[in-house]
């Protein structure tokens, strides 16, 4: 498994799809070539779809991820996350986490139990 990504120019969001076991080295892969391909695009939104996804890395390398990478790689602050709930426990919580964290820096983000609604906060931004 792994990751894919794609941009939906309907939308004009780039959709990231996470699955199975995940290690902080492709979550950290994944996420910058998504902003990567944002910037080409032109966009802030972003929908990540996470229902399939297994973490094994912690809150500390997420907060590594916010706080390190995301100021490296020159994310606007303004950028709108919706994420797409994970049916792992475990991968719950650190999306959670992941929210909190991302809000306390300016970029906005919340979870949601379909695309259809994850799809219909965002296009209210």
């Amino acid at each position: 498994m792994g990751w894919k990504s794609e941009y939906n120019n309907v939308e004009n969001i780039m959709e990231l799809t996470l699955e199975g076991v995940m290690d902080f080295k492709t979550l950290t892969e994944a996420i910058f070539i998504i902003v990567e391909s944002a910037k080409n695009h032109n966009t802030v939104k972003y929908l990540a779809d996470c229902r399939l996804v297994i973490p094994e890395f912690g809150r500390g390398q997420i907060f590594e991820l916010i706080n390190k990478f995301f100021p490296e790689w020159d994310i606007p602050i303004g950028s709108i996350v919706s994420i797409i709930e994970p049916k792992d426990i475990d991968a719950k919580t650190k999306a959670e986490f992941y929210v909190y964290a991302v809000k306390k820096l300016g970029w906005d983000a919340d979870i949601f139990p379909n695309r259809k609604r994850a799809l219909e906060w965002l296009n209210k931004h």
